[in-house]
């Protein structure tokens, strides 16, 4: 669930950001902002005949595993008990719905005080960390991969992620070793080593069907996968910066789910290409297309490059009734245009264009009024390949337009932001999350401009 041109939405608040590739998947029980979802600076402009030329076999790995990283595993431990404390709907999904039971068989390992101190830990995140998304909250990819780098350090002192949270993990770790942490190594050990033998037996033929359809370049030296026991409500997740991470003990993600499942996360690194790539399509056509639309592309793709291999597989999406949770439309579309592109037939932009014709929705309505709170005051510039906003926006109220930097989703004590840079390669597509309503829906900074009455000046 990543970028995207806007369906209608019901829209009472708003962040914009810079987007990312991400994403990570949308709540809808797909196992990766959304997604979803679907956030990182995306390279666009990428031809629709530029063709990817993948080899069918790879002198280097498709994917590297990092099973042994201690404190990204004691990191997502925390993080998914202290949604369990905060009794978040997600608590109750598959991937995470053990953690509680597990943490209870761990304090049979405990003392007294071991408990105590490991319980603060747990009430600590979810005050404050575990409020908030891995994904979509920007600062919290930047968290996971430092303490990705910090693999099994002694301490964190050398870690460049905030003191806070660094202070708990380094109380809680020495009780997360003593009771959890072998276990949940042994489990993130055991599960590379079975979807290697997937990986060395059908990997290359996966890689270069999934390469051939997308026309994209899988990275030379393969995607980094950081497996950890938990992870979160999906069990696994990609975003910003190479960062896929996958989880060991969700029985979702075992044998040839676990295998299409770490192909999925690895092409949502191309949200920012394939959602341009469709944009343009879009425009040519003078159409709209649905939020969606890019995940449901990488849910039937990576199924089907599966299936390919291994003909009896049932592809997540169907095994896990994704197309019943409202993309029923879209698999239609997908059966209609997309897989006869896979079996051969006509270009992928000619695939793209007829998706976007299949599954048009109508363009936003412009609203007659100023949205509540909106700009103030604005002016703009354009320098080299950014864009200057200047404008003052007052986001102490809930129903009023919310824009923000990609480093600051919470707005600053003041209640005001002065200035939006936006820097790209082409005009920039600009995430929009409608709060109210929970919908994400994304326009460029052009589209920006032209709904809400920005003016631009160069």
């Amino acid at each position: 669930m990543i970028q995207q041109i806007l369906g209608p939405v019901s829209i009472t608040a708003i962040f914009v950001t810079v987007p990312l590739s991400i994403c990570v998947q949308s709540q809808v029980g797909s196992p990766s902002k959304m997604r979803l979802a679907f956030i990182e600076s995306v390279s666009v402009g990428v031809s629709a005949s530029d063709q990817a030329t993948t080899p069918d076999e790879r002198s280097s790995a498709i994917f590297v595993f990092h099973t042994d990283e201690f404190w990204l595993n004691l990191h997502h431990f925390l993080y998914v008990l202290g949604r369990a404390e905060n009794k978040e709907r997600d608590r109750a999904r598959e991937a995470v719905a053990g953690a509680a039971a597990d943490q209870e068989r761990g304090f049979k390992k405990l003392s007294a005080k071991e408990q105590e101190i490991w319980r603060e830990a747990v009430t600590s995140y979810a005050a404050g960390v575990s409020k908030r998304d891995l994904v979509f909250d920007d600062s919290l990819p930047a968290v996971t991969g430092a303490l990705a780098r910090a693999g099994d350090a002694r301490s964190l002192n050398e870690s460049e992620i905030d003191r806070t949270i660094a202070t708990i993990l380094e109380r809680a770790a020495p009780v997360y070793r003593k009771a959890w942490w072998n276990q949940h190594r042994d489990a993130n050990r055991n599960w590379q080593e079975s979807i290697q033998a997937f990986i060395d037996r059908h990997g290359a033929p996966v890689l270069a069907f999934i390469t051939n359809a997308y026309k994209l370049e899988w990275p030379a030296a393969g995607f980094p996968v950081h497996v950890s026991g938990y992870t979160n409500w999906a069990g696994a997740y990609s975003t910003t910066g190479n960062l896929l991470v996958m989880s060991s003990q969700s029985s979702g993600l075992q044998g040839l789910y676990g295998f299409e499942t770490v192909f999925h996360e690895g092409m949502h690194q191309w949200d920012g290409q394939i959602l341009e790539a469709l944009r343009q399509q879009a425009i040519k056509l003078n159409k709209f297309f649905p939020k969606g639309l890019n995940h449901s592309l990488i849910f039937f793709t990576a199924g089907e490059a599966v299936r390919s291999v291994v003909p009896d597989h049932v592809p997540y999406a169907e095994k896990n009734g994704i197309w019943q949770r409202g993309l029923g439309s879209m698999k239609a579309a997908l059966e209609e245009t997309w897989k006869p592109y896979l079996e051969g037939h006509g270009t992928r932009d000619e695939a793209f264009a007829g998706l976007i014709v299949r599954t048009a929705v109508e363009p936003p309505k412009k609203t007659s009024k100023q949205a509540p709170g909106l700009l103030l005051s604005l002016g703009g510039a354009a320098t080299g390949s950014c864009t200057q906003f200047n404008y003052s926006v007052d986001l102490t109220k809930a129903d009023e337009l919310m824009i923000v930097t990609a480093s600051a989703i919470t707005p600053p004590a003041s209640g005001l932001i002065r200035s939006w840079r936006v820097c790209s390669l082409y005009p920039q597509p600009l995430k929009v999350w409608a709060v109210g309503g929970r919908q994400t829906t994304y326009f460029s900074a052009e589209e920006i401009i032209k709904l809400w009455g920005i003016s631009q000046q160069p």
